[in-house]
């Protein structure tokens, strides 16, 4: 009678958790700019993209091997460190959260889950790029990135990886993660990144390729870390403050990296250094406008990287008018959570 009992118990609670996740997911909806048009025609460009990119990255038999390789990796990866951060983000409910808020966190460790495969892969990344770093010198002196040695077999390999992580990221921000409110911004910025890092593949470009994928990365880190804290409500509200701890890293590794650096390092490579030396690539008109559409690409991604600046300073503005870290975000950037 007690196991009955105890089952029934299991099953109200399931149906509980499945009905507010339905509820915050259609608030959640409810807070995304409605724009179909615009949605359908990233969605084609993304689709074309990936055509593309898997043409490109299969031409050859060495291309099939890496592209097999890394579709395997990010899948399979996805999945098993989606599982794990799960569980993970449940513990830390479990430890830290009272009564009152266990249902919002809850239907929050969805979005902690589809959050740290973005952490996993920026950490992975950045920790192989810094490696390429010590071994090539294409940070220190970026006219390297520029001369007609031939690309490493390795640099081949992280590339495409490269690529292959941003196809599956541009699929799962499409059709399986939550949205939030700069959906839209963020799926451009996915398509254009897309198209830097293929776009670069065939201009054999990718040595500086590295720097730009770089910059990002070890940026993205902290940007991973506040949301995924704020997911789970680790800032004042906790006593723990995490949030806030990740918020001010984040500011600062984002205006250095991203409004400083980015644009003086690489851009100016880009446009100065470029021209310096030759690369053994034809100099016909098609690879002279391709080379300049991928210099225009880069330039608005400042212009993004500018506007999620302006995010991050209207939660700033929201924390000193008396706001907390987890009301500030949604309110600014996550929407109903």
């Amino acid at each position: 009678m007690s196991k009955r009992t105890k089952g029934e118990k299991q099953i109200n609670t399931t149906d509980q958790v499945s009905t507010v996740r339905k509820k915050n997911d259609s608030k959640d909806q409810s807070s995304i700019p409605e724009n179909k048009p615009l949605e359908f025609v990233l969605t084609v460009i993304l689709f074309i993209q990936w055509v593309v990119c898997l043409v490109t990255l299969g031409s050859t038999m060495s291309g099939v091997i890496n592209l097999s390789v890394a579709l395997f990796v990010q899948i399979a990866g996805m999945k098993f460190i989606k599982m794990i951060f799960t569980s993970f983000g449940y513990w830390i409910v479990k430890i830290t959260s009272n009564k009152s808020n266990q249902k919002i966190k809850d239907t929050n460790i969805i979005k902690f889950r589809d959050q740290s495969w973005n952490f996993v892969n920026h950490s992975i990344f950045t920790l192989w790029e810094l490696y390429f770093f010590a071994q090539y010198g294409w940070w220190s002196d970026t006219n390297s990135c520029w001369t007609d040695e031939p690309v490493p077999e390795s640099v081949r390999q992280f590339y495409t990886l490269q690529l292959v992580s941003y196809l599956v990221i541009g699929f799962t921000h499409r059709f399986t993660e939550k949205r939030h409110k700069d959906y839209f911004v963020m799926f451009i910025h996915h398509i254009m990144t897309i198209t830097l890092i293929c776009g670069s593949l065939i201009m054999k470009e990718e040595k500086i390729g590295v720097v730009v994928v770089f910059i990002h990365d070890i940026s993205d880190i902290p940007v991973d870390l506040t949301k995924m804290t704020n997911y789970l409500q680790l800032g004042s509200e906790s006593g723990l403050y995490l949030t806030e701890a990740s918020f001010i890293t984040l500011l600062v590794t984002w205006l250095y990296s991203r409004l400083y650096l980015f644009p003086t390092h690489v851009i100016y490579s880009t446009i100065y250094e470029s021209g310096t030396t030759c690369l053994p690539l034809c100099d016909d008109t098609l690879y002279t406008k391709a080379h300049c559409v991928l210099r225009v690409f880069l330039m608005v991604l400042v212009l993004l990287h500018v506007y999620w600046f302006g995010l991050f300073l209207k939660i700033v503005l929201k924390l000193l008018g008396g706001s907390k870290g987890h009301a500030a975000a949604r309110d600014s950037y996550e929407g109903d959570s």
